[in-house]
């Protein structure tokens, strides 16, 4: 457990968005001692300045797909799905691989991941950086059947350094 606290304790510090820190920071918050969370415990609105970029998705089992559950209005209005759609369903250009590896790795590695992508929204005339953080969530402490992610869209000047990942 030592090593998983100090590698959230890194992901902590990587944050470049103060709205895709602050989800983290809610998400850790609601460990209490144990790896994940379950999903009963979590409240949207408990953090209402990410609620229009905060999605949660349902886990398929042995995790061949993603289901959302809850969209966020910047998500929706972005990437053109909602509630009870499948991630598969964005599109390329709106960030749709970033985002399923990024999930996928949170699932295979039952940890949270930080993600840090371009992409072209709908209805945009060019790409944006977003950053997210995507926490898992279990109701049995053993699988990811859930996935909570924070999100934030912003502009960064190419001498900022930034690297897509994953």
């Amino acid at each position: 457990m030592d090593a998983y606290l100090a590698y959230l304790d890194d992901l902590d510090q990587a944050f470049l968005h103060p709205l895709a820190r602050e989800g983290f920071r809610h998400w850790r918050g609601l460990l209490k001692g144990r790896r994940f969370p379950t999903r009963a415990e979590v409240d949207p609105t408990a953090i209402p300045r990410n609620l229009a970029q905060i999605s949660i998705i349902d886990v398929a089992e042995g995790a061949p797909g993603f289901r959302l559950r809850l969209l966020g209005h910047h998500n929706r209005l972005h990437q053109g799905v909602g509630p009870g759609d499948h991630i598969e369903e964005v599109e390329p250009s709106q960030g749709r691989d970033r985002i399923l590896a990024r999930l996928r790795l949170c699932v295979e590695e039952a940890r949270p991941i930080r993600g840090v992508y371009r992409y072209v929204p709908l209805q945009a005339h060019g790409a944006v950086w977003a950053e997210v953080a995507s926490c898992p969530l279990s109701d049995d402490q053993q699988t990811v059947t859930h996935i909570i992610s924070f999100g934030a869209d912003f502009d960064a000047p190419p001498a900022a350094g930034l690297v897509e990942w994953p």
